[in-house]
């Protein structure tokens, strides 16, 4: 018998293992997600910084300088201005990055805790007590990665339906806003 449950907390051990790795893994994932968001934002907002302070002064350039060769130049650099600046609020870098990090360091902290976890079951002298605690181990790192990551996908989908309820607003009249308001919220807009 002793050996029998040995073998099943070996077994144990080694579902544990793979969890950690698959919790690794996802990390990683996010964390590599987190530095592309983050550097995506930081270009295109120096970008927009710098084209927002070099527009508006070739323009006003060449329109004091009527003759200058600079026009096409100052239209196009109003043009890539106005699209970076587009790109930049649709895709929402800086969001991503604090959503994606955020999950990188949930996953981080799970698998903080499952190693300790880990530890204190292959300390544990009483065989049976391991057994049943690596199990539980296994069940809620299981669970918590699902949780965190749910609430990730949650969190990019609150935001593409809110972008959505937004642009639907924008093109109603004023007057069907108040309709989609509550009784309540359309009483203090009067």
């Amino acid at each position: 018998m002793s050996n029998d449950i040995k073998e099943r907390i070996e077994k144990a051990l080694a579902l544990l293992g793979e969890a950690q790795k698959s919790l690794e893994v996802e990390s990683n994932r996010y964390n590599s997600k987190a530095r592309n968001s983050y550097w995506a934002y930081v270009v295109s907002r120096g970008l927009i910084a710098a084209l927002g302070v070099a527009t508006p002064v070739l323009v006003t350039y060449q329109t004091q300088n009527p003759g200058s060769r600079l026009g096409i130049f100052a239209i196009l650099l109003t043009a890539v201005t106005g699209a970076l600046t587009t790109v930049h609020a649709i895709f929402r870098w800086g969001d991503n990055y604090v959503r994606a990090k955020l999950t990188s360091l949930s996953l981080e902290e799970l698998l903080a805790s499952t190693r300790l976890k880990r530890y204190r079951i292959e300390d544990t002298p009483d065989q049976a007590r391991a057994y049943q605690e690596a199990f539980t181990a296994i069940e809620q790192s299981h669970a918590e990665k699902q949780k965190i990551i749910r609430r990730q996908i949650e969190s990019e989908i609150s935001v593409i339906t809110q972008e959505k309820e937004e642009s639907r607003n924008a093109l109603l009249p004023p007057a069907e806003h108040s309709q989609l308001l509550s009784p309540r919220d359309a009483e203090q807009d009067r």
